[in-house]
């Protein structure tokens, strides 16, 4: 049997980084044919052989490092805004390749996706806006420890430190600024003239791990229950849909179970479909799609 290609994984101590190692073991990848590079190693040299990189955006210095690899024939795969213009955008790990140069789009854009994709296919969406509430992981280990720091420091009194936000996180929410070319280029994924339908926006908030996501759809059909939409949603892989006899599902709710995507409060009126998701940010909507890209990249089949 053939070895694995190697595969680096730069910034390999951030939060997605950590658990995209576990997700290539899963996806069916050795863990001796990963070289986990640390943010404190990035500039190292690293060994020749490499077939595919992943980096990391919010490791300082893993996003430059990646585009150099690229430039010199590694197949390359950003996360968290790492990666080169033109760099075609991903919102699923199954979907044709276009190029040996991605970007994975934010988990927000991923979980919905996976989610608006089959009510597309069944029902017909005309139209979709969304608000996302990200948490500090989704800005990796610096955004973490600030909200940490901040959170103390406030509950003593003291004045906050600075930090990645441009305000203060803790006790706070703040609208992530818009990215209409980077918005538009993920939703062109999810299917042919969705970036004319999808309107999202993100706002920061003072949460560890977990996505909320509020999500409002205007149906092609006026016929559509919510028992034909909850159906639907359940046979999606990953995706459970609560009712109202379940606890109510959140970030920490969801993250203290085993992750993957939770759908309740499920309305239709006429053609006007309203949900609300929560979703494991790191894993669903990042690690785990990314870890299956890698191995396509590098020509190795996913399990």
């Amino acid at each position: 049997m053939s070895a694995d290609p190697l595969i680096a994984v730069l910034g390999a101590d951030s939060p997605v980084g950590e658990l995209l190692i576990d997700a290539l073991a899963d996806a069916g990848h050795a863990r001796r044919a990963v070289l986990a590079v640390n943010a404190a190693d990035i500039d190292d040299d690293l060994p020749d052989g490499i077939a595919a990189a992943c980096a990391d955006g919010s490791v300082p210095g893993a996003a430059a490092r990646l585009a150099t690899l690229a430039r010199q024939g590694v197949a390359a795969l950003g996360l968290n805004d790492a990666g080169e213009d033109g760099w075609p955008v991903m919102v699923a790990a199954d979907d044709p390749l276009p190029s040996q140069r991605l970007q994975l789009a934010s988990s927000g854009w991923v979980v919905l996706a996976k989610l608006l994709r089959p009510l597309h296919a069944a029902f017909g969406v005309s139209a979709v806006t969304a608000s996302v509430m990200q948490p500090a992981s989704e800005r990796g280990s610096a955004a973490l420890e600030i909200l940490g720091q901040q959170t103390a420091a406030v509950l003593n009194f003291r004045d906050p430190p600075a930090g990645v936000y441009p305000q203060r996180i803790a006790f706070n929410t703040l609208p992530v600024a818009p990215a209409p070319e980077r918005h538009a280029a993920a939703a062109a994924a999810f299917w042919s003239g969705a970036e004319r339908r999808i309107q999202l926006q993100c706002w920061d908030v003072p949460v560890f791990v977990g996505l909320s996501i509020s999500v409002f759809i205007t149906l092609e059909s006026d016929t559509i229950d919510a028992a034909a939409v909850c159906a639907c949603l359940a046979k999606i892989p990953g995706v459970v849909v609560s009712d109202a006899t379940d606890e109510v599902p959140s970030p920490v709710t969801l993250m203290a179970s085993d992750g993957g995507v939770r759908v309740r409060d499920v309305h239709v009126a006429e053609r006007r479909l309203q949900l609300a998701v929560v979703a494991d940010n790191l894993g669903i909507g990042a690690a785990e799609p990314a870890a299956r890209l890698l191995r396509r990249l590098c020509g190795s089949t996913v399990r």
